[in-house]
């Protein structure tokens, strides 16, 4: 969550957002209620204009809701370093996502895996500034793209520092887009 009204997402899960009506549902891992939980619809998105579907370079865009969130103790706007913060190679992160689609919309529980940020030379694809690459340990190839990856800056303040892009199975990464490098990009449209 952005603000009161945009999501960050991929550019590859906003196309099917687009050919599909789907509904957002924050405060809650499902679509049933529960105590913080609030509902949105999506009325359109926006992806980077220089979105290229086949390397998935700059594969994000931003969901404009029709429905205003409301700030809770469940429902908070993610947080963004202020001075790019650099992740380190060996990195502990969390990634957070889940079988949504694949579910038809029976989530059981949200998923979430630590993983450790890898060297630039374990694959080609990590040598790209665009992108950062992680360990996959428990995440499944059922549409987790869009999730984010989160660091923890000092005890107090974890930033996303990515969002899944994509799965790389034969190498057993998780490929993300790297945020810091649009956050221009990303302030320009909130």
């Amino acid at each position: 969550i952005l603000t009161h009204n945009r999501l960050l997402t991929t550019a590859n899960c906003a196309q099917y957002y687009h050919s599909k009506v789907i509904d957002v549902y924050a405060g809650s891992g499902g679509r049933f209620p529960s105590n913080g939980y609030q509902g949105a619809s999506i009325q359109k998105y926006i992806q980077h204009e220089n979105y290229n579907i086949t390397t998935r370079e700059n594969n994000i865009a931003i969901i404009f809701l029709n429905n205003t969130l409301v700030w809770n103790d469940k429902v908070l706007p993610i947080c963004f370093s202020s001075d790019n913060f650099p992740v380190e190679e060996g990195k502990l992160a969390t990634f957070t996502g889940s079988d949504i689609v694949q579910n038809e919309y029976l989530i059981k529980r949200i998923h979430y895996s630590i993983v450790k940020t890898l060297p630039d030379y374990f694959h080609k694809v990590c040598k790209n500034e665009g992108f950062l690459c992680t360990t996959r340990n428990s995440v499944r190839d059922d549409h987790n793209e869009g999730g984010p990856l989160t660091v923890c800056q000092n005890s107090t303040r974890c930033v996303v520092v990515g969002i899944l892009s994509y799965i790389n199975s034969d190498r057993n990464i998780l490929v993300f887009t790297n945020i810091s490098m649009h956050i221009d990009w990303i302030n320009k449209h909130i």
